[in-house]
């Protein structure tokens, strides 16, 4: 069963990203995105794929996967409902994925283009501020957490 616009809109809010930015920029976000249902074992990006999209988790289970660098064995998580992944679809000129992402079990994901939530952004510099800020931190942490 497809999830409402109203209820694409509250747990795009429950999110670290989205957060508390204004009315009209959340509804920006659920315009443009689209809900879309994956199989157990089915891959949604590939380490390499150009970084097109951004996804919030709505149900299911999908392994994020960072590639192995020399001698090291590849490391990842878990992602669970409410999370988003895929912010490299909001880094300017499409970064390529440094990691891949595959569902453990049927997931159901809210599909957001890169590029047209970085203009919805523009068209809200205040909410898009916020936004920018926010992945900054996550970029930071998940680099951090690599590093460890």
């Amino acid at each position: 069963m497809m999830s409402t616009k109203n209820e694409h809109k509250k747990l795009i809010n429950e999110t670290n990203l989205f957060s508390g930015i204004g009315d009209k920029m959340h509804d920006s976000i659920v315009k443009i995105s689209t809900e879309q249902k994956f199989q157990a074992d089915e891959s949604i990006y590939k380490t390499g794929d150009d970084a097109i999209d951004i996804y919030l988790l709505l149900s299911g289970l999908v392994r994020f996967t960072f590639a192995s660098s020399a001698g090291k064995a590849p490391s990842g998580t878990v992602m669970r409902s409410r999370m988003i992944f895929g912010w490299a679809a909001l880094v300017p000129e499409h970064p390529r994925r440094l990691a891949s992402a595959q569902c453990l079990e049927p997931s159901t994901l809210l599909v957001m283009n890169g590029d047209q939530v970085l203009q919805a952004l523009r068209n809200d510099p205040e909410s898009g501020f916020k936004v920018m800020e926010r992945l900054c931190a996550m970029i930071a942490r998940n680099f951090m957490e690599q590093r460890a």
